[in-house]
């Protein structure tokens, strides 16, 4: 008789099965963030509005109004005239960085849909706090300004792409990934200028990945581009989450530990995806896929059954 997958003993693993309800929980928060796709927290422009002002976003601005909408745009003025309106960055889009925690960016952007200045006013990366400059960083965002993002919008323009700043890759990828993907999804919310109608219009159109398309990227540039997704939580946030959860038996069970450590750290990809898979499902030996991990590493994946083998397969 073949052994079982997993054995357990019942007082052995009794912990493991308390825990289980929380497992639980903690399982199905991942899920929504993965499925999302986004994973923004809505709102939370006016947290950080106090750390610039309009003249840094806007030439000749010397005040803001009231935030308006959901997630809120902030209006500009010179004197009384309308100059654009400030957002913040992940109000809009994903911009996980690579400590797992948002960097977050106050945006100002014109009726035209020009971005017209950025301000860096919160971020967790360790290399920019304790290594990079932060001025090269934002001197490197600092190239998106004067961009126009309605021609992006629409599909005539690619993407503007930004200075790599060399051992900040992933850092300055993911922070002009969100400028422009956030600017584009306002734009075609029909939220600013002229062509409301048309820019909703464009909103709602289906894309759908282009299968024949594939090519070779590193591990850097899919953490960068959002192609390889990642959450980092510690100790302390999972704790502050059970607490504030409303559940008293989760809370009264706090995760032991340093609040400081790494409680998860996961990364997610679609390697159906024909880029994504090559890139990180590069090389089969028979049974066996190497997946490349960051540093240069492998991963050995072997491949139990035909069903998941061919699936691999297509996928690299």
């Amino acid at each position: 008789m073949s052994s079982p997958l997993v054995t357990a003993h019942p007082k052995s693993h009794w912990p493991i099965i308390q825990a289980l309800p929380r497992l639980a929980i903690l399982a199905a928060c991942v899920l929504l963030l993965i499925l999302s796709g986004a994973a923004v927290a809505a709102g939370r422009v006016q947290e950080f509005l106090g750390k610039a002002r309009p003249s840094e976003l806007f030439s000749g601005a010397d005040r803001f109004g009231a935030p308006q909408g959901d997630p809120p745009l902030v209006p500009v003025y010179g004197g009384d005239r309308l100059l654009g309106h400030v957002y913040l960055n992940s109000d809009f889009t994903n911009a996980v960085g690579y400590s797992g925690k948002p960097i977050h960016m106050l945006v100002g952007i014109d009726q035209e849909g020009v971005v017209r200045g950025i301000k860096l006013v919160d971020h967790k990366e360790p290399i920019v706090l304790v290594g990079i400059p932060e001025k090269r960083v934002v001197g490197a965002m600092n190239a998106l300004i004067g961009k126009a993002m309605r021609p992006v919008t629409s599909g005539a323009e690619r993407p503007p792409q930004i200075d790599i700043v060399s051992g900040a890759t992933v850092t300055v990828l993911v922070m002009g990934d969100s400028v422009v993907r956030s600017a584009v999804r306002l734009i075609r919310s029909g939220r600013i200028g002229p062509g409301a109608g048309s820019a909703a219009a464009a909103a709602q159109t289906t894309k759908t990945v282009d299968q024949d398309k594939s090519e070779i990227r590193v591990w850097e540039t899919l953490v960068g581009d959002g192609s390889v997704r990642r959450l980092h939580l510690t100790i302390g946030e999972v704790n502050e989450a059970f607490a504030r959860s409303g559940n008293a038996a989760a809370a009264d069970s706090p995760e032991p530990g340093d609040p400081d450590d790494t409680f998860i750290d996961l990364y997610v990809a679609p390697a159906s995806v024909p880029t994504i898979g090559r890139s990180l499902l590069g090389r089969r030996r028979g049974d066996i896929v190497d997946v490349a991990l960051p540093g240069g590493r492998l991963l050995e994946i072997h491949i139990a059954d035909s069903a998941r083998r061919k699936a691999l397969q297509e996928a690299a």
